[in-house]
Order: structure tokens, then sequence, then C-alpha cells
């Protein structure tokens, strides 16, 4: 299993915990996704054989948060 986590400068409410939890969790492979809005940060953790970082990304992305700030 893998465990990465994002920081999003644009992630501010509960609606857009709720849109990205919803995001996310449909991502083949996801196994936890938790929101802090407070500190801005996405955990994740999934399984390798099933789905990328770059999944989890990608879909932030479309969100429309700058999803660059990965960390392993």
């Amino acid at each position: 299993m893998v465990e990465n986590t994002w920081i999003l400068p644009d992630l501010k409410t509960k609606e857009d915990e709720a849109k990205i939890l919803q995001a996310l969790h449909r991502i083949w492979g996801v196994r936890d996704v938790t929101v802090q809005v407070d500190t801005g940060e996405v955990f994740v953790s999934f399984e390798e054989a099933e789905s990328s970082s770059q999944d989890f990304e990608q879909a932030l992305i479309e969100l429309g948060y700058d999803a660059k700030g990965r960390t392993e």
C-alpha cells in the first residue's frame, strides 16, 4: 500500500472536503482518503497495483485544485 499527501492551498471549506472525498473515493484501488480543511492537506492510501499517484493528482487538478504539493 502507498500513502501520499497533497497540500492544496485552495482547500478552504467543508464543500471542498465533500467534493474531494467523493471524487477520490471513485478511483480504483483507493483504501482511505482523509481531508484536513484546516491545514489544506489531503491524505490518500491506495494499492499501487491498482492505481497511481498520478490518478489522484489528475482528479484533484480536474476539480480545480493546484495539486503539485505532493509528498510521500
